[in-house]
């Protein structure tokens, strides 16, 4: 997001510059200076600090020792699960953990998105239209599965 708004920073990047190695805090302090700044990234950091509570980072081994199988008994099928941050209590929970999982990677790709229709512009009406839609609907589908939850503990 940096890099993409301020490519002058590219070259700090390259070089590991702790500005980088700490990139969480570093846009955080300057947020703080000024919440105009980096508006795609308020949610994402607020996800990693959800995130940050249950010890969960996005690399292989992590994911690993999340999968379970169970049999579906109506359909006698196999169905793998990822538990992302805990072992659900039930489907509503492993729903609702799925959508905020999804909500990340929209926020990710919001960020990314800068930098196609800026560097390459490559912008297509029918699909921002998609993209714009999406977040809501996310949004909506996130407060209907955490509703659940909260109704059912």
């Amino acid at each position: 997001y940096k890099i993409i708004l301020e490519p002058v920073f590219s070259e700090k990047y390259l070089g590991r510059d702790r500005y980088f190695q700490f990139i969480k805090g570093s846009l955080q302090r300057e947020i703080d200076k000024d919440p105009s700044k980096y508006p795609l990234s308020h949610a994402l950091i607020a996800i990693h600090e959800a995130c940050s509570q249950f010890g969960s980072h996005a690399d292989d081994s992590s994911f690993f020792h999340r999968l379970e199988t169970k049999e579906i008994p109506e359909t006698k099928q196999d169905q793998i699960l990822l538990h992302y941050f805990q072992f659900p209590r039930n489907h509503d929970e492993y729903r609702f953990y799925y959508i905020v999982t999804l909500q990340a990677f929209y926020q990710m790709f919001l960020i990314f998105k800068l930098f196609l229709d800026k560097a390459l512009k490559i912008i297509d009406p029918k699909w921002e239209n998609i993209i714009s839609a999406l977040g809501p609907e996310l949004e909506r589908l996130r407060k209907e599965a955490h509703s659940k939850i909260e109704k059912n503990p």
